[in-house]
């Protein structure tokens, strides 16, 4: 099933995904604002090792490795992260990039008992990098005038 746009209950399911997350991983007593596109690489920094690297002119904005042995010889994730894109991309990045490693395409899976394609995880994920770092009601709120 490909989906063009995600489906209301998914986003729901994303949305409530994250308050539970950011509840058990007590992120809303250490980071208070409701906007973390200023602290997301310090929250991603406590779920893997960051490698920040410039590509120029290269459309990549970063990527993430799971099950790479560090020095001391334990399973590590890695994210890098393309300095050479701008803060924006850099900050979406690092959030789509979390989604990874929570596992939130797995959670919509698990939820909905479907299997999407990987079109559909990388949407999903997409949603839950825009939910994170701005979420809808604070978006709605800001723009009502």
């Amino acid at each position: 099933m490909s989906m063009n746009l995600l489906a209301n209950e998914i986003v729901e399911q994303i949305k409530c995904f994250i308050e539970n997350r950011l509840d058990e991983e007590k992120i809303k007593s250490k980071y208070p604002n409701t906007l973390l596109r200023e602290d997301i690489l310090s929250i991603l920094d406590e779920y893997c090792t960051i490698v920040y690297f410039p590509l120029e002119g290269e459309t990549i904005n970063g990527f993430h490795v799971t099950g790479l042995v560090d020095a001391s010889g334990s399973e590590n994730t890695f994210v890098y992260i393309n300095t050479a894109q701008t803060i924006e991309k850099q900050v979406f990045t690092a959030a789509h990039e979390l989604g990874h490693i929570w596992g939130i395409d797995e959670f919509i899976s698990s939820i909905f008992n479907q299997d999407f394609s990987q079109e559909d995880k990388e949407r999903i994920i997409n949603r839950f990098a825009a939910e994170l770092l701005m979420p809808e009601r604070v978006f709605v709120a800001s723009c009502i005038l």
